[in-house]
C-alpha cells in the first residue's frame, strides 16, 4: 500500500514510492473509470482525487523489437463488449482460448505489484460458459507468483494445465457480504478483486 500526504503527486513520485525505477524506459498510463486510457510522462501530475481513479499502468518500452511478428491474439469465444473494450485499453495483449470444456481468458504480461517475484506473469481467468449469469471465480497465474519476503501464500494448492503449461490457482472467492451481481460484475470488477487480493496477502 502506497499514501501520500498531498493530494497531487507526480508519476515520477508515484513509480519511486511504489518501488519502480523512474530511469527506465516506461510506458506510463493513468487508468481512471469510463475514460480513454492516458500516457503521462515522468513530469505529469496526477490529482489522487479524481473520481473513477484506478491505476498507473507501467509498461515497460521496446528498445528493439526486431523483425518477428508477433501472432494475432486468438479470440476462440466472444467476451461481453465491455470487457473487450475494457482489456484493450489495459494496453495488454489478451486471448480467449478453450481447452477441453474449459474457457479461458489469458491476459499476457500481466504486472504484479511490487512485493511479488515474478513482476509479470500470464494471468487465467476461467470464464463460465453461461457467464455472467455465473460468476468467475479464482484466478490462475503461470509462471507462480510467491512474496518476495519468502512469506507463506494460503490457499494456493490448485493447478491447472493450460496449453501445457501447469498454472497455480488463487482459491479466492466472493461471500455473502459480496455476491456476484450478473448485472454489474464483469472481468473488470473480477481483475479489481485479483489486484485486492494480491494487495491483502502483502498487508497480513
Amino acid at each position: 500500500m502506497v499514501e501520500f500526504e498531498q493530494p497531487v503527486v507526480s508519476a515520477r513520485a508515484a513509480l519511486v514510492a511504489a518501488g519502480f525505477d523512474p530511469t527506465k524506459s516506461w510506458h506510463i498510463f493513468l487508468i481512471v473509470q469510463g475514460k480513454e486510457k492516458e500516457e503521462l510522462s515522468l513530469d505529469s501530475e496526477i490529482d489522487l482525487r479524481t473520481p473513477g481513479l484506478e491505476k498507473i499502468r507501467l509498461m515497460q518500452r521496446n528498445v528493439d523489437n526486431g523483425d518477428a511478428q508477433c501472432p494475432a491474439p486468438r479470440r476462440v469465444f466472444t467476451l461481453l463488449s465491455l470487457d473487450s473494450d475494457y482489456l484493450d485499453r489495459l494496453g495488454l495483449r489478451w486471448e480467449t482460448i478453450k481447452v477441453e470444456k474449459r474457457r479461458w481468458l489469458l491476459i499476457h504480461d500481466y504486472p504484479i505489484m511490487a512485493g511479488y517475484v515474478p513482476d509479470k506473469i500470464t494471468l487465467a481467468l476461467d470464464i463460465p460458459a453461461d457467464y455472467p449469469a455465473s460468476q468467475i471465480d479464482m484466478f490462475y497465474c503461470h509462471p507462480w507468483v510467491a512474496r518476495a519476503d519468502g512469506g507463506t501464500i494460503p490457499n494456493i494448492q490448485v493447478r491447472a494445465t493450460i496449453e501445457n503449461l501447469e498454472y497455480q490457482g488463487w482459491s479466492r472467492h466472493r461471500n455473502s457480504s459480496n455476491p456476484w451481481d450478473p448485472n454489474s460484475d464483469s472481468v473488470r470488477t473480477h481483475l479489481v478483486l485479483v489486484e485486492s487480493c494480491l494487495a491483502r496477502e502483502l498487508s497480513q
